[in-house]
């Protein structure tokens, strides 16, 4: 039977017996709507559990470190805030995971923070091993920053005009460019022979605290005033 021919004897059903046309396409559209509607349902509940991880995903992004990263060579190194991160605290991980592997974070890298007037706090993971150059240059609000032992390099102008900057505890390890503090009135601590290299490399007098600690007192090329004290304690009060 040809399409016309039986297009043709289905208009003459129709028109012979409307009603009985009609209820077989009820029927019908009872059998279809109980066979999609479950999948339809299934497929926005599937739509709407995605978008609630998504969300919650951001979520996690954004309250644990708003932190981006650039992996190279195998390992991994701070690269800036993420697009959505207003936190005033920042945490950088010794180790991150994307797409299943884990790779280990050894750096924060060149200008990764700067100009950065949000940040507040910052606390950095043992396992990062240098601080690049203007790393947090002119973080203006900057106050703490916890630097871990495993630091071996804190670069040019990395905390550079930081003018609320607090004392900082320098790790024994940790060389410091002769630059990385211009402009921050800070109080730089501690008991490795790099502290001192830092000093002398400055032309420095030292001299001692009321608690009998060596201590530096210096002026930056913004002669703005630093005072670097050399104390035994691992980790004086601030």
């Amino acid at each position: 039977m040809s399409f016309k021919a039986a297009l043709a004897t289905g208009m003459q059903e129709i028109w012979d017996d409307p009603r009985g046309f009609y209820d077989k396409a009820q029927a019908f559209q009872d059998v279809f709507h109980n066979i999609c509607d479950p999948i339809r349902k299934l497929n926005e509940e599937t739509a709407q559990k995605k978008k609630i991880k998504k969300k919650d995903r951001k979520a996690r992004r954004k309250e644990s470190d708003g932190v981006k990263f650039l992996i190279k060579n195998g390992t991994a190194r701070v690269k800036g805030l993420s697009c959505s991160s207003n936190s005033s605290y920042v945490e950088i991980p010794s180790f991150i995971r994307k797409k299943g592997e884990r790779y280990r974070v050894t750096k924060v890298g060149n200008d990764a923070f700067d100009n950065e007037s949000s940040i507040s706090a910052v606390s950095i993971d043992e396992g990062i091993e240098e601080i690049g150059a203007g790393a947090f240059y002119l973080c203006c609000n900057l106050q703490e920053v916890y630097l871990p032992d495993s630091l071996e390099y804190i670069g040019s102008g990395a905390f550079s005009s930081c003018s609320k900057l607090r004392g900082v505890y320098i790790p024994p390890n940790a060389r410091i460019h002769p630059n990385a503090f211009n402009g921050s009135n800070t109080v730089l601590r501690g008991y490795g022979r790099y502290l001192k290299d830092y000093a002398k490399k400055r032309g420095l007098p030292i001299i001692r605290d009321e608690y009998g600690s060596p201590q530096v007192q210096a002026y930056t090329a913004c002669h703005v005033c630093d005072t670097l004290a050399i104390t035994p304690a691992r980790q004086p009060n601030l």
